[in-house]
């Protein structure tokens, strides 16, 4: 729906410099994937792009992780200015990347050395957000308990989504249909 990327003065990609426009954001439980008796997922929120272009709207899952610690926050802005330049980075500003999966700067940036499990269990999550909602991106929010830190827009390769739908699908045939 949002294929358009940003460019600067140069025409060169510029994974800060884009417009995320939505439309609304919402708190919601669990969440359904259309046509699915077992597909399910909470989510943190659900937020809605409006495509002016197309005259329509895309629902994209949003997660949002709060990183408590000192250190985790420490570690958090140190990726972030390893990323945008140690010169560039304010702290009052608040980072919007768009990123691909298979980007590795995604891995980075999830990742906590002090818990090596929540790297892959959050990017897992908001890959299951995506799977569920229909959508080919989700959106991560990652801050402290009182200050958002920076966002993650992430798009998701058809191929990617089109693997985790076979597992799915495959675990239900193989093992879950009995309990639905």
């Amino acid at each position: 729906m949002m294929n358009k990327k940003s460019h600067d003065e140069a025409d060169n990609y510029n994974r800060y410099s884009f417009d995320l426009p939505v439309k609304a954001i919402y708190r919601v439980g669990l969440m359904q994937k259309k046509g699915s008796r077992f597909a399910k997922a909470s989510l943190d929120g659900v937020a809605f792009l409006e495509n002016e272009e197309e005259g329509t709207l895309e629902l994209v899952p949003v997660e949002v992780k709060s990183q408590v610690s000192s250190t985790t926050m420490t570690e958090a802005q140190d990726r972030i200015e390893e990323e945008v330049g140690v010169e560039l980075y304010d702290e009052r500003r608040k980072y919007l990347m768009r990123l691909s999966s298979s980007d590795p700067l995604l891995r980075t940036l999830l990742h906590d050395t002090s818990n090596p499990k929540r790297e892959k269990s959050e990017a897992f999550q908001l890959l299951h957000g995506a799977h569920v909602s229909g959508s080919i991106h989700g959106i991560m929010l990652v801050g402290s308990r009182d200050k958002l830190m920076y966002g993650l827009f992430v798009e998701y390769e058809d191929e990617l989504l089109e693997a985790y739908d076979r597992v799915m699908r495959h675990m239900y045939d193989a093992y879950l249909r009995l309990f639905y």
